[in-house]
């Protein structure tokens, strides 16, 4: 669950700022908030930004997009970090940038941050959110790494440390170099970023359409239950079997598919707009059209 997220020195933003998710101490409608004893606050299940065109309102989401992508991603040895200063002033065009989001894992609060230009990690921290006071789980500063008391003594951290890129995130390098089994709580943050933080752009596209071509799938089971209720004239989607060879892909995509390996599954959008899943299934390609099913004045 997300607490808060912050930006300075980002596209529009110069100063920071932030985006909280805590509710005020108002008692209307307060059975509607997420209470977290950890923290002694309550959280909102939604909210929205408002604002005139040019405001900032896109800048933010790419801020916590970009985050999210450095974080999961990371970035070759000798790239740059794809860092889009504030370049208004010249004061800060050439200083890093920095990003900083509180996070609920597992009921408890954590904050991670960092600064970075298009060279280098500036800075870098994690520390878990108490009710009165915070932990530091470490502190970089630049190549210079600090670690909490209780983390030192695991040797393993130096060392992934000590090869950590000037680009790269500790966090991500760590997971990278499989510490879940001694430090979960590393994966655990990095898995809130993959799994649970779903960040929906203008230009996004849905890809989960596969699903809805498994019968048994949970997102297929309630979704065609929900469907007859919303008087769309849909009442359930499924996959029909089609011949892939009338699809009308070209041939050289056709070659590429046959190297599926057994299990694999491609999702294909045609030029007319059809939603195809193609998948090797015991060496052969089979593929599936997603379809609306509609019904009949007869029922």
């Amino acid at each position: 669950m997300l607490v808060s997220f912050s930006i300075a020195n980002w596209r529009i933003f110069r100063d920071e700022v932030t985006f909280f998710m805590i509710a005020t101490s108002e008692k209307q409608n307060k059975e509607t908030v997420a209470v977290v004893p950890s923290i002694g606050v309550n959280i909102l299940p939604v909210a929205a930004i408002y604002g005139g065109n040019a405001s900032g309102k896109t800048s933010l989401v790419k801020g916590l997009a970009f985050m999210q992508d450095f974080i999961l991603r990371g970035t070759l040895p000798d790239a740059s970090i794809n860092i889009e200063p504030f370049i208004l002033d010249e004061n800060f065009s050439a200083k890093p940038s920095t990003f900083k989001v509180q996070i609920l894992v597992q009921d408890k609060c954590y904050e991670l941050s960092f600064s970075a230009d298009s060279r280098k990690i500036h800075e870098e921290r994690l520390v878990q959110i108490l009710k009165t006071t915070e932990k530091e789980l470490y502190y970089r500063d630049g190549q210079k790494f600090r670690f909490n008391a209780a983390l030192i003594k695991d040797k393993r951290l130096e060392f992934i440390s000590q090869g950590t890129r000037e680009n790269q995130l500790f966090l991500t390098n760590s997971v990278s170099q499989n510490i879940e089994r001694q430090q979960p709580i590393f994966k655990s943050i990095y898995d809130w970023f993959k799994e649970q933080l779903t960040i929906i752009l203008p230009q996004s596209q849905f890809r989960g359409f596969d699903k809805f071509m498994q019968e048994a799938d949970p997102l297929s089971e309630k979704v065609n239950a929900i469907l007859p209720s919303l008087d769309m004239g849909i009442v359930a989607l499924e996959g029909i079997s089609v011949n892939i060879d009338t699809i009308g892909l070209p041939l050289s995509f056709l070659q590429k598919l046959k190297s599926l390996s057994e299990g694999q599954s491609v999702n294909i959008k045609t030029t007319s707009g059809d939603m195809i899943v193609v998948k090797n299934e015991n060496g052969t390609l089979n593929a599936k059209k997603l379809m609306a099913k509609h019904l009949k004045v007869n029922g």
